[in-house]
């Protein structure tokens, strides 16, 4: 797992991440079992403007992402 500080990261702080592309975020899973990265989601570590609820998609900067090794939606996630 590379960090975004790691000086081997793929990933640039200045130019943003996305939320979905990391460790921390889960999709909300609705009653019907659907759950999808085009919808609001949690930040289960520390959000980069202290909001829980965060959008997969909209890039920012984040000092607490780590990539993921699985796409959030499946099950595994």
């Amino acid at each position: 797992m590379k960090e975004i500080n790691d000086a081997d990261s793929v990933y640039d702080s200045s130019a943003g991440v996305e939320c979905g592309a990391c460790k921390g975020f889960r999709c909300f899973v609705n009653r019907e079992g659907h759950n999808t990265l085009q919808a609001l989601g949690e930040c289960r570590s520390h959000p980069w403007d202290g909001n829980k609820g965060q959008w997969p998609l909209l890039r920012h900067p984040c000092n607490s992402f780590v990539e993921r090794e699985a796409d959030p939606v499946s099950k595994g996630a």
